[in-house]
């Protein structure tokens, strides 16, 4: 794609989920899929997704894991979504905070279905939207 793009990467384990919240950011109290803006260095989508998810969890993610993302229109730019299943033992060596300050949170799938009011409404939408979001 061309021109201003986002990308996040719902990182998922047989029995977890991982997401961000941004502790210093406006809604410091929801939780977030890992990911962000377009850098100038970032040649693709790929690119970006890999970058975020491992500023942001620490957890490295490749090209090759990512698939096909959904594209999400949001203001002024695309987002662009994937869905990553690693094994257990990925996120070991994770964050519990970023270099960033955000705050890594690793949940049950019954954890994220019960926490639904406490990740950013734009971000459950689109989980829901590619049929991410627990059952």
């Amino acid at each position: 794609p061309e021109g201003q793009w986002a990308a996040g990467v719902f990182i998922e384990t047989p029995t977890r989920v991982v997401l961000v919240s941004e502790v210093l950011g406006i809604t410091p109290i929801l939780k977030k899929v890992p990911g962000g803006r377009r850098r100038p260095a970032d040649a693709t989508v790929a690119d970006t997704a890999v970058r975020e998810a491992f500023e942001e969890t620490g957890i490295r993610i490749s090209k090759e894991e990512l698939g096909t993302p959904g594209a999400f229109d949001r203001k002024g730019h695309t987002y662009y979504l994937f869905h990553v299943k690693v094994s257990e033992d990925r996120l070991e060596g994770r964050y519990t905070v970023a270099k960033n300050g955000e705050e890594v949170h690793v949940l049950t799938h019954a954890e994220l279905k019960a926490d639904e009011k406490g990740v950013l409404g734009h971000h459950r939408s689109m989980l829901r939207t590619r049929c991410l979001w627990p059952a």
